[in-house]
């Protein structure tokens, strides 16, 4: 939930702030509807968190049971992924011309755009 709603050090803060500054210099209403659909996006998020781990339990109780390691490891490496892979520098890796394709992070276009 975290790195799907762009919390800084989460991979998805990475690549959404990315996208969000190369559409910031490309096309500024494509820069407004992607600003304004990952709020949205982090809003349903955090939503669907509060809804389904804060509401109310409901009154049948289930004996499941917990700790499967079939379940526990695709969880555990999944949520690493989501940790971890916003440091990997895909740009040296994969771009769209072959040559390295530095990308900068700058903490004050993503509190407020500059221009």
């Amino acid at each position: 939930m975290l790195a799907i709603s762009g919390i800084p050090l989460f991979s998805g803060f990475f690549s959404k702030e990315a996208i969000l500054h190369a559409a910031f210099e490309g096309n500024k209403l494509v820069y407004y509807v992607a600003l304004f659909t990952s709020g949205l996006t982090a809003f349903y998020m955090f939503r669907l968190y509060f809804n389904i781990f804060w509401h109310n339990q409901p009154t049948n109780k289930h004996n499941h049971e917990h700790g499967l390691w079939a379940m526990n490891i695709p969880l555990i490496l999944l949520a690493l992924g989501a940790i971890f892979a916003g440091f990997i520098p895909f740009g040296h890796f994969i771009s769209a011309t072959g040559l390295p394709l530095d990308l900068h992070g700058n903490l004050a276009f993503s509190i407020a755009p500059y221009r």
